[in-house]
């Protein structure tokens, strides 16, 4: 019997060639075959994954984190495509815990790395936009690129999302569009619209660090920037599935920059040949950090289980932890939550390694009984 483990990080903790090895070696343990493809859905570990596929140059520039602290960051650039991930700029895995706040952090460093691959003269970007630490509706990026936003009285905004409440002016006068530079490809796996029970703010920034007030204020400033951004360009782009992506910057890359939102999950599992090494396996086992509602919205997991349905493989769920108010039993043969019963956040992220060999064991178990 041989098992296919192809898996998303689990952010803040292993990453996704650290998940797939600790999984596959427990496996060949118990006396299983095993092929591991460490997979991204747009998030960290996108460009890793890219780089296993392609023959590429790796480029690190200094940029501004989701606070506007300076830092290093990288992309991968192959044949004049770029290919960058924001969460290495405006990732929530670059915060601690108590700094988690979608309220006041900035998408800016995406947008310096997106200008950096336009000097540099590529000709298309491939942006994977998951794993944010923001919910700017794109503002900071927008910003980078030569945008400025501005209230009543022609002051510009503060960084972050809540400032857009303020908002009066969106000027572009210095902007730099990137589709007048390069073809620009927006990898993402979430489905959401900008606002409303399904959008950036009601599901994600909790995630981020929102409080109930917070998100409340997070949706009236988006819903805010969509009716300016109206106004100013003519079209209602809020409404797309995928603009609530990163915190609404996949509406501000549409709207703003012409740029054309793709499932990440197709452009990586193609470069991988995922669907061939599926055919080859007998098993497939997927996971992540967190399975939550979001999750179904169409994250790496769900995107791996019709695949393997397709081939009429069965496939098993390994995550971080996973949110029992979810029904995930269309999609999964088993699930297995790697956080125990007793374990805070803290705990489980300390103890990844161990915790994920052990629902590995417990899933091996299993298998053997059927």
């Amino acid at each position: 019997m041989k098992f296919l483990i192809a898996c998303d990080s689990f952010k803040g903790s292993l990453s996704s060639p650290q998940v797939c090895a600790c999984i596959s070696n427990a496996l060949k343990g118990a006396g299983f075959d095993t092929a591991v493809c460490p997979l991204a859905d747009g998030g960290e570990g996108t460009v890793d994954a890219f780089s296993t596929a392609l023959e590429c140059e790796r480029v690190t520039i200094a940029v501004h984190d989701p606070l506007m602290r300076q830092i290093t960051a990288q992309y991968i650039i192959a044949d004049k495509t770029a290919i960058i991930e924001m969460a290495a700029a405006s990732g929530i895995t670059l915060l601690k815990r108590e700094e988690l706040n979608p309220e006041i952090t900035s998408t800016y460093g995406t947008g310096e790395l997106i200008l950096h691959a336009i000097e540099r003269g590529c000709t298309k970007i491939i942006l994977g936009i998951g794993g944010s630490a923001t919910n700017d509706g794109g503002k900071g990026c927008l910003e980078a690129l030569g945008a400025t936003f501005t209230d009543s009285d022609n002051r510009p905004l503060p960084h972050g999302g809540a400032s857009l409440t303020r908002l009066d002016k969106i000027k572009l006068d210095n902007f730099k569009k990137v589709s007048d530079y390069a073809q620009l490809i927006i990898a993402c796996d979430v489905t959401s619209p900008l606002c409303g029970e399904n959008g950036a703010s009601q599901v994600f920034a909790p995630q981020k660090g929102a409080d109930e007030q917070q998100v409340e204020g997070l949706e009236k400033a988006l819903s805010h920037l969509s009716g300016k951004s109206r106004e100013l360009l003519g079209t209602d782009y809020a409404l797309l599935p995928g603009t609530g992506a990163a915190g609404g910057l996949g509406f501000g890359l549409v709207a703003f920059c012409g740029g054309k939102l793709t499932a990440g999950f197709d452009a990586l599992s193609s470069a991988l040949n995922l669907s061939e090494k599926i055919k080859d396996c007998d098993i497939v086992i997927t996971g992540e950090g967190k399975t939550d509602r979001s999750t179904l919205l169409g994250k790496l997991p769900v995107s791996v289980s019709a695949l393997a349905r397709k081939h009429n493989k069965p496939c098993y769920l390994i995550s971080g932890d996973i949110d029992d108010s979810i029904d995930i039993s269309d999609h999964f043969k088993g699930a297995y939550k790697c956080r125990q019963p007793s374990d805070s956040v803290e705990t489980a992220i300390e103890n990844a390694h161990s915790r994920l060999i052990s629902a590995t064991e417990r899933l091996i178990k299993d298998i053997k009984v059927i």
